[in-house]
């Protein structure tokens, strides 16, 4: 039985070995590129779709570029400072009424309590009915990845709107 298996063996070697031979013998593709002279490269590459650009026709293009980006840019800020003067002129027309409203919701201070059995998302919920953070779901999620959802500690903890997600996840923790 080990001799069928051998010469099955030296077959399969055999068949690879002419295998590989013709393939570097009669591999026509690596060749055509290092005979090429640099006109028949970029009719090569113009043929495949491709442009062939100069370094001087690259570089006025970029100076181009720059340029119509300049100009874009300073039509965007002169948006912006129009945008922006027009919400000046409406604050001033709401007058002081706007500027009370931003003050009371400027900072919110809200003790949480939490008690033995209290589930993340629950605590992640009621911070958001209170305005301590905007988005229950997310915040959630910032400590599941962060791994402050199984350290967070029973008990009475301040918290204020102020906070980053990471403020308000170490208050809980300690």
């Amino acid at each position: 039985m080990k001799q069928p298996i051998r010469y099955f063996a030296i077959g399969l070697f055999t068949a690879a070995a002419i295998l590989l031979l013709a393939f570097y013998k009669f591999d026509t593709s690596k060749a055509n590129l290092d005979n090429l002279s640099t006109d028949e490269m970029i009719e090569a590459i113009k043929t495949d779709g491709y442009h062939v650009v100069t370094e001087d026709e690259y570089i006025t293009l970029s100076v181009n570029d720059e340029q119509d980006n300049s100009k874009n840019s300073s039509s965007k800020q002169k948006e912006k400072n129009q945008t922006n003067s027009k919400k000046k002129n409406k604050a001033e027309k709401n007058g002081n009424k706007k500027e009370n409203d931003e003050t009371q919701t400027e900072s919110e201070t809200f003790t949480i309590n939490i008690e033995s059995g209290m589930l993340p998302s629950e605590i992640s919920e009621t911070l958001a009915e209170n305005n301590i953070i905007k988005d229950a779901t997310k915040f959630d999620q910032y400590l599941e990845k962060n791994d402050y959802s199984q350290q967070i500690q029973l008990g009475k903890h301040k918290l204020n709107n102020k906070m980053s997600r990471e403020e308000i996840a170490e208050e809980l923790t300690k």
